[in-house]
């Protein structure tokens, strides 16, 4: 189970990071289930 956690944090991290470096929309599913997205353009006000 923490592995899994684990696994989940480092997806997020990751999307984080890739999502701050191409300054766009990033959708990353955990485990099939959870959908994120982060950095979503501050361009759309």
């Amino acid at each position: 189970m923490e592995a899994l956690l684990l696994f989940g944090a480092a997806l997020f991290v990751a999307g984080f990071a890739s999502a701050l470096v191409a300054r766009r929309a990033t959708v990353i599913e955990v485990h099939g289930n959870t959908v994120i997205t982060i950095g979503a353009p501050a361009v759309e006000r």
